[in-house]
């Protein structure tokens, strides 16, 4: 029966185009998911890596300052209070951050090195070689921890760019697969009952 005939065709073109319109939604899903990955690994950048080289920074500016002040007073003075005080809310706002396990270690690393160095800040000896000491090791943990933040970006850079090669192949198969749709749907629409492609072949008579 022709009517049956051009259903099953029917069908089968629709099942086709059902199956390519999935895989267009899956690949549209599949897009949204890396722009979502692309958009955290750039707040990861600037939150967790570019800010705490930042605090990094700043808590060495400040120790340098706090030893400059020592060297010209005997007592404890307003102005290290002042840089204590602005040592403690950075080692906050760091922590607040994200740390990589060996950020942590040496994170840990840091804040013994830092308690060492503050007791040889209260024992007002520093011109001593242990004091010296006790100053080069804070400041070698800080350069450590940011030896660790530009490894940490480098990594981010490269799965930023990873993310965003595999965006770009899934927006190209994306577009041929819709300029595939769009084809095969102007062929359905274009062919009509009695197109050839649907007329079954006629009995031959002899």
């Amino acid at each position: 029966m022709k009517w049956a005939y051009h259903i099953k065709h029917k069908v089968k073109a629709t099942a086709i185009l059902f199956i390519i319109i999935l895989i267009v939604v899956f690949a549209q899903m599949s897009n949204r998911v890396s722009v979502s990955d692309l958009d955290r690994s750039v707040s990861s950048i600037h939150q967790d890596r570019l800010m705490p080289a930042t605090y990094i920074f700043e808590i060495s500016n400040h120790l340098y300052q706090k030893r400059l002040a020592q060297e010209h007073a005997t007592n404890t003075t307003p102005q290290t209070a002042t840089h204590d005080e602005s040592i403690a809310l950075l080692i906050k706002n760091y922590e607040s951050t994200y740390l990589t396990v060996n950020e942590k270690k040496a994170w840990s690393e840091f804040k013994t090195s830092l308690e060492g160095y503050n007791t040889h800040y209260a024992s007002a000896g520093y011109n001593t070689p242990e004091y010296d000491k006790a100053f080069n090791k804070v400041i070698a943990s800080l350069s450590a921890l940011n030896n660790i933040q530009i490894g940490e970006s480098n990594n981010i850079q490269k799965q930023s760019k990873s993310i965003v090669g595999n965006t770009n192949m899934l927006f190209e198969f994306e577009a041929a697969l819709l300029i595939l749709l769009s084809l095969f749907a102007m062929v359905i629409i274009s062919i009509s009952d009695k197109a050839l492609f649907f007329k079954p072949k006629k009995a031959s008579l002899n």
